[in-house]
């Protein structure tokens, strides 16, 4: 049983080591959209692998800003639920849904470690980058299996470092680890999607510079702060370059292993 509090479960997933930090993201992260997950990409990847239908159910647990299920809701006409522990980020989602008139796209504040236990039969669920908030991935996939269809699929959009690769960063597993531990959860993977390193060069380097810039008009409005601040700064600089150097940006997609779904159907 996970007994963190909430604002740790978002710090882990926001990669904050101090818990105040939680209370600034909202600021820190104005001129984000798309936090973790491409829209565009996540629809490929529904598309191509499962069947599209109106009473599709779809679920983005640590939806950010809702970027990503607005797409699909709009694109899919299809039911969306996104959950996610920060307000201002629901309110955001809320609103972009409410402009785009996406009446089956719901947003909810909430810790997705306990809302996910009210819910069942999603024949999507996305996991758009939260890292380890549900604890490692055998851990995940057995809270997730009673939320998903029988048919249904996970959305793993993370990344992974090389088999080969010998550096450490503590916060980053290796391919044939995840393999492994979605294995013995008695799920598998049923494709992998690699994206383009160099399609997200520039992205990641925006993302930096909103960061930076932020950081540091927070201390100007702070001074005191400073040292917490500019930590932050120097940690996403650090995490990018493993992004860029060390890491595969990739999405698995999950789905029960065929003697699950047999015994189900």
């Amino acid at each position: 049983m996970d007994n963190k509090t909430l604002n740790e479960s978002i710090a882990r997933a926001m990669d904050c080591d101090n818990l105040e930090l939680v209370y600034y993201l909202p600021y820190i992260l104005q001129d984000f959209v798309e936090m973790g997950s491409s829209a565009e990409d996540i629809l490929k990847i529904v598309v191509e692998n499962i069947k599209c239908h109106d009473e599709l159910k779809i679920l983005d647990l640590g939806c950010g800003k809702g970027s990503v299920l607005c797409k699909l809701s709009e694109e899919l006409r299809c039911e969306c639920v996104g959950i996610d522990g920060v307000p201002e980020f629901i309110q955001y989602a809320r609103n972009l849904a409410t402009e785009k008139n996406l009446s089956k796209c719901v947003f909810v504040v909430g810790d997705i470690r306990e809302e996910v236990a009210c819910l069942s039969e999603y024949d999507v669920i996305i996991l758009g980058s939260i890292g380890s908030v549900f604890g490692n991935h055998v851990e995940t996939m057995e809270k997730l299996k009673p939320v998903l269809a029988t048919e249904g699929i996970i959305v793993l959009d993370d990344g992974y470092i090389k088999d080969n690769c010998e550096c450490d960063n503590g916060f980053m597993k290796r391919r044939s680890d995840i393999m492994g531990d979605i294995d013995d959860s008695g799920m598998e993977i049923k494709r992998e999607y690699i994206w383009n390193q160099k399609d997200y060069s520039l992205k990641h380097e925006k993302e930096y510079q909103f960061i930076e810039k932020r950081c540091n008009e927070l201390i100007e409005l702070h001074p005191e702060k400073r040292n917490m601040f500019e930590n932050y700064i120097k940690k996403q600089k650090e995490e990018y370059n493993v992004i860029e150097n060390d890491m595969i940006c990739s999405a698995m997609i999950v789905s029960r292993k065929a003697t699950d779904r047999n015994s189900k159907a």
